[in-house]
């Protein structure tokens, strides 16, 4: 039986170590990591072994803490790296690039390091055999996230077990898009099978508002007791956007599956 090969990188990652493992139990897939004591996005001549007869990449590497110039060099210049590499190969490719919801905010600078991403791929595919999926992932939870840095669900996970109080910035009524890693790297699985006709984009999310407060209030119903909770009188600075995953459901026929109270109850479990 033929496989396909897929290049991942980030496939250590939250998302990443997640994707690998639903890739193989499908028992369909050459699967290459990217290693980074060996390959470097930011000089494309170590990729060329890594990238040789690939089929689709998942571009799942990159930052999304530091400084401005971390962030724009890690998402957008690390991107830059990768298609130079596949430019190279000459070959056609997919490539399936993890990008986020933050590129709609105008105050976001990881999420303008992302856009600018998205940007390089589609000028990339209009010049090269390359194809893209763009998935714009919204506000990704579930065991093995990482607190203080890629789930404000685990920090908080993270604080109720140590019975610490935890501290959100503003009144608590902002709302996210809290989607689960599994339908995530769901998502994933059916954009390697998917074929775009040049560059196409999907926001990857549950479609649902809910306030920061209302997650520390189920959280409550699940340890079954009250959580401190300090609300920080300043403003919270991440926008309100309303996100739709309707296109996700009709081209790639997904949909997210699990409800946020289960995969909250998931969360605490893993803690």
């Amino acid at each position: 039986m033929h496989k396909t090969t897929v290049v991942v990188t980030g496939g250590s990652g939250f998302v990443g170590s997640n994707l690998i493992h639903i890739l193989k139990t499908k028992g369909t897939y050459n699967i290459r990591l990217m290693d980074r004591s060996q390959h470097s996005l930011f000089r494309p001549r170590t990729l060329e072994k890594l990238l040789e007869n690939v089929n689709v990449v998942v571009h799942l590497a990159g930052a999304n803490r530091g400084t401005n110039t971390e962030l724009l060099k890690v998402n957008a210049e690390g991107t830059l790296g990768l298609l130079e590499g596949l430019a190279a190969q000459g070959s056609p490719v997919k490539i399936v690039f993890a990008s986020s919801v933050l590129v709609y905010s105008p105050t976001s600078l990881y999420g303008l390091s992302k856009r600018i991403a998205e940007q390089l791929i589609e000028r990339y595919a209009r010049i090269y055999p390359i194809k893209g999926t763009i998935l714009r992932l919204s506000n990704v939870y579930g065991p093995g996230g990482r607190p203080f840095y890629n789930s404000v669900v685990a920090t908080f996970a993270n604080l109720i077990r140590a019975q610490a109080e935890l501290t959100v910035k503003g009144d608590g009524l902002q709302t996210r898009d809290f989607v689960f890693v599994k339908d995530v790297v769901e998502a994933f699985a059916r954009a390697i099978e998917y074929e775009p006709a040049k560059v196409d984009v999907f926001d990857i999310c549950s479609g649902k508002e809910t306030s920061l407060k209302s997650v520390v209030q189920t959280l409550e119903k699940i340890v079954g007791r009250p959580i401190p909770v300090r609300y920080d009188e300043g403003q919270d600075s991440f926008p309100r956007v309303h996100l739709d995953c309707s296109r996700a459901r009709t081209a790639l026929a997904w949909q997210p599956k699990t409800s946020l109270e289960e995969g909250l109850r998931l969360v605490m479990g893993a803690f």
